[in-house]
């Protein structure tokens, strides 16, 4: 998957993350960056864009 498909698929998931806890391991937001960790076809710049995008959605909740 490219990062931008990455991308959309961790927005959907960042609108459905539940406000009492936001950063569990069992969101769908939490299971698109460990796809997204193991996929090879990302460098780690671009992982870390998106495991940034995750960590400020969270904050704000």
């Amino acid at each position: 998957m490219t990062l931008e498909e990455y991308r959309q698929q961790l927005d959907e998931a960042l609108e459905k993350l539940d406000w009492q806890n936001p950063g569990s391991r069992e969101s769908d937001a939490h299971k698109v960056l460990e796809a997204a960790s193991v996929d090879k076809s990302l460098s780690l710049d671009e992982w870390m864009r998106l495991y940034e995008r995750y960590r400020k959605a969270v904050k704000k909740l």
